[in-house]
C-alpha cells in the first residue's frame, strides 16, 4: 500500500482509506493528546514518540501542551505536509537508525493494523529499544470482519483480530500487556456505541 495523496486526501474516493482532506483539527487533536497524557500519566520531564504519525498533528497537539513529543512515519507523503513548526520533530520510519535515544512513551494510534504479522513481530523489536512503554489504540474484529464497520473501508488495514489475539501476539513478541479497555472516555467518541470497537493496550518490554 502506498500512503500518497490518495489515501490521505482522496481515500474514500479512491477506496484506498477513509481519509478525505485528511487535515489539522485542533478542536479534536488537543483533547485527544491530552486524555492520552491523563491516562497514561505522561509527566513534563518524559518524552514521547507518536509511531505512525503521518502528518504528526498528533505531535503538534503533544508540543502544544508543552510536552516533549517527536513523531516517525513511512509515508513521504505525509510528512512532506506535515506544519512547519513540528516538521523538524519527525523522521522517516525507514530510516530508523536516526531515531536518536530512547523515549519514556510510544503512542502507536491506528497503525498496528496496517503492518503484517511478519513485519509487526520486527517493528516491536525496534520499538521495543527505542522504549519499554507503548500504548497501542487498535481496531478490533474477527472473522474477517472489524466491529466498526467503517474499518472494513481501508484496505489497507491487514490484520483484524480480537482482544485475545493481539494479547498473545505481543507476549509472544515480547511485551506485558499492563492494562486492556476497549471503551476509554473521551478517546475514540465516534465509536463509543459499538462493543469492541477498538483495544487500548498499555504495552510494557519485557
Amino acid at each position: 500500500m502506498n500512503f500518497d495523496k490518495d489515501y490521505f486526501e482522496r481515500g474514500l474516493q479512491t477506496g484506498k482509506s477513509m481519509y478525505e482532506n485528511y487535515r489539522w483539527i485542533p478542536e479534536l487533536t488537543i483533547p485527544l493528546a491530552y486524555e492520552i497524557i491523563q491516562y497514561l500519566e505522561i509527566t513534563r520531564d518524559q518524552s514521547i514518540l507518536d509511531f505512525g504519525c503521518a502528518k504528526g498533528y498528533l505531535v503538534k497537539a503533544f508540543r502544544l501542551l508543552h510536552f516533549d513529543a517527536w513523531g516517525t512515519d513511512i509515508s513521504d507523503y505525509a510528512l512532506g505536509q506535515a506544519p512547519l513548526d513540528v516538521k523538524g520533530y519527525l523522521f522517516d520510519w525507514k530510516r530508523y537508525d536516526q531515531l536518536k535515544g530512547k523515549y519514556d512513551w510510544i503512542i502507536a494510534k491506528d497503525v498496528f493494523e496496517h503492518i503484517d504479522v511478519k513485519n509487526l513481530q520486527l517493528t516491536l523489536a525496534v520499538l521495543g529499544m527505542l522504549s519499554r512503554n507503548i500504548f497501542a489504540i487498535i481496531p478490533l474484529g474477527e472473522n474477517g470482519k472489524y466491529n466498526a464497520g467503517t474499518n472494513d473501508l481501508d484496505p489497507s488495514h491487514v490484520i483484524c483480530e480480537n482482544h485475545q489475539w493481539w494479547c498473545d501476539f505481543f507476549n509472544d513478541v515480547g511485551f506485558k500487556v499492563r492494562d486492556l479497555n476497549s471503551n476509554i472516555p473521551y478517546m475514540k467518541m465516534t465509536y463509543k456505541d459499538i462493543p469492541n470497537a477498538h483495544g487500548f493496550f498499555k504495552l510494557k518490554a519485557r
